[in-house]
């Protein structure tokens, strides 16, 4: 009995279904908290640069430390904001770009020629309507006979 239910639970493919979902989880964890991070970067060295312009022109620099570190604890809060809206941003396109590619392979899939029915023999051979006038007036301008 207690091997039935670790086969069911933790046996070969009890986990097979949700490998790849969880796969592209981690994925995406990883890119947008690579993103943040970046933001984080930016954020600190622009709230750094920032911060020294509290310094600039001060006879004594221990006077703008407290305005040294609210600008750069601003500028790291405005780079962790920002960082965490841009990967927002890259998860919206590649849920954008996943439907496209979907509705993509749908209609593939649904129009590719079937097997054993000649394939590509049969490409542009179709004529719309009883006859084909607009291959008639090509052939009559290849030939010269414009009137």
């Amino acid at each position: 009995m207690l091997s039935s239910q670790a086969e069911t639970s933790f046996g070969a493919g009890a986990f097979e279904p949700d490998a790849e979902g969880r796969f592209e989880r981690h994925v995406r964890f990883i890119r947008t908290s690579v993103i943040v991070a970046i933001g984080l970067f930016v954020g600190c060295v622009l709230g750094g640069v920032c911060g020294l312009f509290a310094y600039v022109n001060s006879r004594n620099p221990h006077e703008h430390d407290a305005a040294y570190i609210v600008i750069q604890v601003l500028g790291i809060a405005a780079g962790l904001a920002l960082g965490y809206l841009a990967a927002r941003r890259v998860e919206a396109q590649e849920k954008l770009v996943e439907a496209s590619r979907a509705a993509g392979m749908a209609l593939l899939s649904r129009y590719r020629a079937k097997p054993g029915t000649g394939g590509d023999t049969s490409v542009g051979q179709r004529t719309i309507g009883g006859s084909n006038e607009g291959e008639e007036f090509l052939r009559s301008l290849l030939a010269g006979k414009v009137g």
